[in-house]
């Protein structure tokens, strides 16, 4: 019989070989968007790129690194978040009003949540989930809420008083397969199943930013890029990836490339 944890691992083993490679390659600056400035990227799923300026306009490039469609609020403050984890369902979070904006694969907006007409305040993180509800990140009382697209709560987490938040730096929430995990730069990723319960925390020395790729934790630490396998805690390879002065890393599955932007907010890449 197969033995799918040995596949894993082996995948895993050549994921690390594959990026060993693109190590020697090092980070180029993308021609393609050679002329566009961001303060902040994401990529979705289909590998369509999203700019964040600082006045925080959104952006959606086709490949030939031309601008498709754009968003811009200018009546809710700064933006504070942008998941683009569903192409077709785009999340913009104001958490200056405490209001979620809805987009649609066209920037185009289809809904608004505002946390304080359901009881919710001060709230810093969301997350789209992967059954397309949002999840939220309540800091005060220790426990994830998941929150439907017409503002209703679904889910309301177990309060877990083991841990603490940082209230002066930046806070992200991301679920991947049955888990959310919610990341704080030089802080432990406090983990938690999809019932909202707390799980457990992983401890990476360091931690800025982190980039999920299939069972596999890349995160930010001093200039370079470390690994944390999640099936197989304590097996990654100690070998460390220059980042070359890039950062907000992102993971384009597509075109199998990690996507960041330098202190200049230029967009470069490296290739796996």
């Amino acid at each position: 019989m197969i033995n799918l944890s040995v596949i894993k691992y082996l995948i895993f083993i050549g994921l690390l070989s594959i990026i060993s490679v693109a190590k020697g390659q090092g980070w180029s600056i993308d021609s393609t968007f050679k002329h566009v400035l961001a303060n902040h990227i994401e990529v979705d799923p289909l590998g369509n790129l999203y700019t964040v300026t600082k006045d925080g306009q959104i952006t959606k490039f086709k490949d030939i690194g031309q601008p498709w469609y754009t968003y811009t609020n200018n009546r809710l403050g700064l933006l504070s978040e942008f998941d683009a984890g569903n192409p077709f369902l785009l999340l913009a979070y104001y958490a200056q009003y405490q209001i979620v904006v809805l987009l649609d694969n066209t920037l185009s907006e289809t809904g608004r949540i505002q946390f304080g007409n359901i009881g919710l305040g001060n709230i810093r993180a969301v997350a789209l989930s992967d059954d397309n509800n949002i999840w939220v990140l309540d800091e005060e009382g220790r426990r994830v809420l998941k929150i439907g697209t017409d503002g209703r709560k679904i889910l309301e987490g177990v309060p877990y008083m083991g841990f603490s938040f940082d209230s002066n730096k930046d806070i992200r929430i991301i679920q991947r397969g049955r888990y959310l995990y919610v990341i704080q730069p030089d802080s432990p990723i406090q983990v938690f199943d999809f019932f909202g319960k707390w799980v457990k925390q992983i401890d990476l020395e360091g931690l800025q930013t982190v980039v999920f790729i299939d069972d596999n934790i890349y995160y930010t630490v001093k200039g370079y890029l470390k690994t944390y396998n999640i099936a197989y805690p304590g097996m990654e390879s100690d070998q460390e990836w220059p980042l070359d002065d890039f950062k907000l890393i992102r993971f384009d599955a597509v075109h199998r490339k990690l996507i960041g932007v330098d202190d200049a907010q230029k967009i470069g890449f490296l290739k796996i």
